[in-house]
C-alpha cells in the first residue's frame, strides 16, 4: 500500500507498506484513537486484464488532545488493483490518497 497526500501521478508516496507484517503494524496506529468510523462508498470496478477499482471513504477518528475531545475527518480515495485466485478476490496493490482533513472539537 502506498499513501499519498495528492494524486499519485504528480507526487511521491509519504509512506509505502509492503507485506502483511508492515500492514498489521501500520493498523496498530489506529489504536491511538478512542473511536474510528470509516464510511466507504462510490465504489467502481473495471474488470479486465488488470482489474482495478476506485473506492471513496470518509474516515472519522475521535481522540483526546489537551483534555479536549477532537474529531479528525479524512476524505480518502483508494486506487486498487485486484486479482482473483482460488475463487477469492485479493488485493495486488492499493494507493491511498488523502484528499483533505478536518480537525475540530467534538461534542460527546
Amino acid at each position: 500500500m502506498e499513501i499519498y497526500r495528492s494524486e499519485p501521478d504528480t507526487s511521491k508516496p509519504i509512506f509505502v507498506l509492503k507485506g502483511r507484517k508492515e500492514l498489521e503494524e501500520a493498523f496498530k496506529g489506529l489504536e491511538k484513537y478512542n473511536m474510528t468510523f470509516h464510511l466507504n462508498g462510490q465504489n467502481s470496478i473495471k474488470f479486465g486484464a488488470d482489474t482495478t477499482g476506485i473506492v471513496q471513504c470518509l474516515a472519522h477518528h475521535i481522540f483526546f488532545e489537551d483534555g479536549k475531545r477532537i474529531l479528525l475527518t479524512e476524505a480518502i480515495r483508494y486506487y486498487d488493483t485486484y486479482t482473483r485466485q482460488n475463487n477469492q478476490w485479493l488485493f495486488v496493490k492499493r494507493k491511498l490518497i488523502i484528499d483533505w482533513e478536518d480537525k475540530r472539537l467534538s461534542t460527546p
